[in-house]
């Protein structure tokens, strides 16, 4: 076993990606690698299973596409959004960014999605795309944090 304390921290992208390569090596032989960092795009490139840890306790584990799956993003192009449509939109999951009828859409779950469709066309408003986008280990990070924050 091998316990790494923010091993890629201050290095260039070269020496990250050297780190990286030999976490790959160690758990090629069989070797149970454990990382801690904070820099949560690393360890998304090497852990396959992650703990999130909150005021030192564990708040959430598991297989980290598993993690991801609960993470659900959707990135809608569209033209003549009624501020009808923006309400509804808005009531079917939480806006992240957007601009110029191009917005991402942080849903419940991904069973959400067609309703996305559904209230965009239904207001009349042109749809040009939706796509569902791979949510980030730093975006599951906060929203878990945030809901301990709140009990």
């Amino acid at each position: 076993m091998v316990l790494l304390d923010e091993p890629t921290s201050a290095l260039d992208p070269l020496g990250r990606r050297d780190v990286r390569d030999l976490m790959r090596f160690l758990k090629s032989q069989g070797r149970t690698v454990f990382l801690n960092s904070h820099l949560l795009s690393e360890v998304e490139m090497v852990c396959d299973r992650v703990a999130i840890i909150d005021r030192g306790r564990v708040i959430a584990t598991g297989p980290l596409e598993e993690l991801l799956a609960s993470v659900v993003e959707v990135e809608i192009d569209a033209a003549g959004l009624s501020p009808a449509a923006m309400e509804e939109l808005g009531g079917l999951g939480r806006p992240a960014e957007g601009s110029n009828g191009r917005m991402v859409l942080r849903l419940p779950d991904r069973e959400s999605i067609p309703a996305v469709a559904e209230a965009v066309v239904r207001h009349g408003g042109r749809l040009y795309s939706l796509q569902q986008r791979r949510g980030s280990l730093e975006e599951l990070f906060i929203r878990v944090v945030e809901q301990e924050g709140a009990r």
